[in-house]
């Protein structure tokens, strides 16, 4: 019986680590997406701002 607990608390330990794990690789799931959405936006402005200087040019 005493055993049975034994297993029972390191079974709860792992289960409890596990969803540690699990919410750390969400948060980095979020931060990796957010990261994406920054990049992507920040190159639209670069291709925005590259329309806008061959504008220019053939302006000047």
């Amino acid at each position: 019986s005493y055993q049975l607990s034994v297993i029972s608390y390191q079974l709860s330990v792992i289960s409890y680590q596990l969803s540690v794990i699990s919410y750390q690789l969400s948060v980095i799931s979020y931060q990796l997406s957010l990261f994406t959405v920054y990049c992507s936006l920040f190159t639209v402005h670069c291709s925005l701002f590259t329309v806008h200087c061959s504008l220019f040019t053939v302006h000047c």
